[in-house]
């Protein structure tokens, strides 16, 4: 009975060994990935411009050539304000979240404490680790920022001038302190602070299925740099606003233009580049605001051609006549009969003489606006909008 006790003891003993050294080797990893995590670290930078560097605020003086830093190549151990010139951004990655930060933008880091601060300027993020709880101080220039505490969500955006804060939730959930004051703001909301008060205001949602989204175009005939940007429209939605971008961090806007419509074709050879970064937003155009952005799409164009006036003129479509008669509206006229033809975005067949004929039918009386869009097979376009008023007979 004295040799079972005892070699009882001897197995609890090694099995508890055991375990611990299991326990150890699963948290090691664990814990050596929590350190990576919260290193600040420099993951992208873009542009002609330069970034800046002081252990004291940049704005209490003007910024010289000596200023400027290679963030890359420095250690970030030590108290540092940064603030990126008008013509560069950098990525950088902290708290499992990667960070864009634009053009004329200043931020503080505190590497013993972990504490951020954003001033003025305009900033997006990614959670890459969706759990954990990342809190920044933001201000406006000359402010204490102290008082303003931002539970980033796990997308957003946040823009922050002289006189206004403004925060876009992308996804997941933010809260903003201010005051002894909590605001709550879901996905698809943005907060927006002016004057001391903050007002919570809905966005409209992502628009979705974006084409093209990843795509390498050879030039090699006149055409071939127009390319047709599309995307499933937004519930909601009458605008949209279309941004291309030569880099990833969105330094160098290319083309900025508000659509009422879910696509565009646009010349390419027209810029000085030949990588496109591209992104859409459903935009509110009586409030002026910007929804939730879609993701971002990609073009590479290789080579180039000359353009000719033939593949710069849009395809020939014109309009006859355009007469209503009681509620209906009837439409006569001339296209490129290899196109395609589209009448208030219903396809509209064109006969083999390149005429064609359509009925428009409204159930109310009054104004009516009427959009023809001819598309070419190259993907140039011609766009022709008419407001015509129906009337009881």
């Amino acid at each position: 009975m004295k040799k079972i006790r005892i070699l009882f003891i001897v197995l609890s003993l090694l099995i508890l060994a055991v375990s611990l050294v299991l326990l150890t080797s699963f948290n090691a990893p664990f814990d050596s990935r929590i350190g990576k995590i919260s290193e600040f670290k420099i993951t992208k930078i873009s542009g002609k411009g330069a970034v800046y560097w002081s252990k004291r605020p940049l704005k209490e003086r003007n910024l010289t050539a000596a200023d400027a830093v290679d963030i890359k190549e420095m250690s970030h151990t030590e108290e540092m304000y940064l603030k990126t010139g008008s013509r560069t951004a950098f990525e950088f990655y902290c708290f499992g979240t990667a960070f864009i930060v634009l053009p004329g933008s200043h931020i503080y880091y505190q590497p013993k404490t972990k504490e951020f601060c954003f001033y003025c300027g305009e900033y997006f993020w990614n959670k890459e680790i969706k759990s954990r709880k990342v809190d920044i101080t933001i201000a406006n220039e000359g402010e204490d920022p102290v008082q303003k505490i931002l539970t980033i969500p796990d997308a957003g955006r946040l823009k922050i001038t002289s006189n206004s804060i403004e925060m876009w939730n992308y996804a997941g959930n933010l809260k903003f302190s201010y005051e002894n004051q909590e605001f709550g703001v879901r996905a698809n909301q943005m907060l927006v602070m002016r004057n001391r008060k903050a007002y919570v205001h809905d966005i409209l949602h992502a628009p979705e299925f974006i084409a093209p989204e990843d795509k390498v175009i050879t030039l090699t005939k006149p055409g071939d740099s127009f390319v047709r940007f599309s995307w499933r429209a937004v519930r909601g939605a009458k605008n949209y606003r279309l941004r291309i971008y030569s880099s990833a961090l969105k330094e160098n806007l290319l083309d900025d233009m508000i659509l009422s419509t879910t696509r565009e074709s646009i010349n390419l050879q027209k810029f000085e580049a030949n990588e496109f970064y591209w992104q859409v937003f459903p935009y509110d155009l009586e409030n002026k605001r910007e929804g939730s952005p879609s993701k971002i799409g990609y073009i590479k164009t290789i080579g180039s051609v000359e353009v000719t006036d033939n593949a710069v003129r849009p395809p020939r479509l014109v309009i006859s006549s355009l007469t209503a008669s009681g509620n209906m509206v009837l439409i006569r006229g001339e296209a490129d009969k290899n196109g395609q033809l589209y009448i208030n975005n219903r396809p509209v067949p064109i006969n083999a003489d390149g005429t064609f004929f359509e009925t428009l039918t409204f159930k109310k009386i009054g104004t009516h606006t009427i959009n023809l869009r001819l598309v070419a097979p190259d993907d140039r376009e011609n766009d022709i909008t008419r407001t015509i008023s129906t009337f009881e007979e």
